[in-house]
């Protein structure tokens, strides 16, 4: 099994059990890893820790209960596994930046208002009734249903210029991962464009997604954009609603760039350091920075002796039967040569995701670098066993 498949199957028996008691020793169990192995697995996999995962998910499960009337607040904190009302209360205003009470009442009014506007334009337009759930659906699928691509389009100088609000959007998604939606608030006031500061206000207002999305949808199609300007709108609203679904930055980044269209994944590329000659100069840089680096501790240099007598071709093996989570705490303690001797014998892209994830969480414990390091080492010693490699 691959090691995503593990993930997937540990999101899986999150998403099969919101409502039951759930602790991270009890998610590694279940697809057979230790909790630090799972964490680090799934942290690797999809930008965010299990547990702030499962808080995320049960937030956003309880906001829709909110908005069904059924339950009172306490309810719904308690079913979701909250100590306290005062607990989800305080978890909810970080995460949406209203109580959940606002957010009862905000959405009510905004439905209220809508069912209004829908039931007015379809007396006079169209003979669906709002008794038909299909005409929310349309409302969500209106942008892929007018020609929207061919709206879309414009010169390449124009895309470019657009690459700053993707930019600034992927910004967002990193902040808002790592801090909460509420540390956003501070880029309304820096923000140049009328759209995309109403997006963000939406967004930190809490508004309901499909809500939400209607309300961004309507700003850009009635605006009658074409070209670079319907681009620029495309890439703040489906990035905001993202944001807000909690989507991992790169999988965004991918989307987003999507509506440039693939005559401009070579600048994409470029533009994000993910074609092979960037990510040469990338390697290289860190190489560089990296040449006269110690062993963080004595403890961690395991892997220095062994792994500086292998050849290319043992080492290259070798690496092959290590999971990338095992590879990165290992080689984050040890020094920049063999740091550097190990990211030359993996494809440029895969020593550039390494750098990235180095980069991202430090350097880890002592305790976990070794226990790392020693896994690699029995690794080693099995492969040579049965000579698949040479040390």
């Amino acid at each position: 099994m691959h090691y995503s498949e593990h993930v997937q199957e540990g999101i899986n028996y999150i998403n099969d059990n919101l409502t039951s008691e759930i602790s991270l020793k009890a998610l590694a169990e279940h697809v057979h890893f230790s909790p630090y192995h799972f964490h680090r697995l799934f942290l690797l996999c999809t930008g965010e820790a299990p547990m702030k995962y499962l808080r995320r998910l049960r937030l956003r499960a309880a906001s829709q209960e909110l908005l069904s009337m059924k339950s009172n607040i306490i309810e719904i904190a308690a079913k979701y596994s909250f100590d306290s009302q005062d607990g989800f209360c305080r978890a909810f205003k970080r995460y949406y930046g209203i109580t959940p009470g606002e957010y009862r009442k905000l959405n009510f009014k905004m439905e209220y208002s809508l069912t209004q506007k829908h039931r007015h334009l379809c007396s006079k337009k169209c003979p669906i009734s709002l008794s038909n759930p299909k005409i929310f659906e349309e409302v969500k699928t209106i942008m892929y249903d007018i020609n929207i691509y061919e709206k879309l389009a414009c010169s390449h100088d124009n895309k470019k210029e657009a690459l700053s609000t993707l930019d600034k959007v992927l910004e967002l998604s990193e902040r808002a991962k790592h801090s909460g939606l509420m540390s956003l608030e501070p880029e309304i006031d820096m923000l140049q464009s009328e759209i995309f500061k109403k997006s963000l206000q939406l967004l930190i207002d809490g508004i309901e997604s499909e809500s939400l999305r209607e309300i961004l949808l309507n700003y850009a199609l009635c605006g009658g954009y074409k070209g670079k300007d319907l681009l620029i709108r495309i890439l703040i609203i489906e990035g905001i609603l993202a944001i807000q679904q909690g989507i991992h930055t790169l999988i965004l980044r991918e989307k987003l760039s999507s509506f440039f269209g693939d005559d401009f994944i070579g600048e994409i590329h470029k533009h994000f350091y993910v074609d092979s000659e960037s990510q040469l100069k990338k390697l290289e840089a860190f190489i560089a920075k990296n040449q006269n680096k110690p062993v963080y501790s004595k403890e961690t240099s395991l892997l220095e002796e062994p792994l500086g007598r292998m050849d290319s071709r043992s080492l290259q093996r070798l690496l092959r039967e290590i999971d990338a989570v095992t590879l990165v705490t290992a080689i984050s303690g040890a020094s920049g040569k063999t740091q550097a001797n190990l990211l030359k014998n993996v494809s440029k892209k895969m020593a550039v995701s390494i750098i990235e994830e180095i980069d991202t969480v430090g350097t880890t414990i002592i305790s976990e670098i070794v226990n790392s390091q020693k896994q690699v080492i029995e690794t080693l010693h099995s492969l040579r066993n049965h000579r698949d490699i040479v040390i």
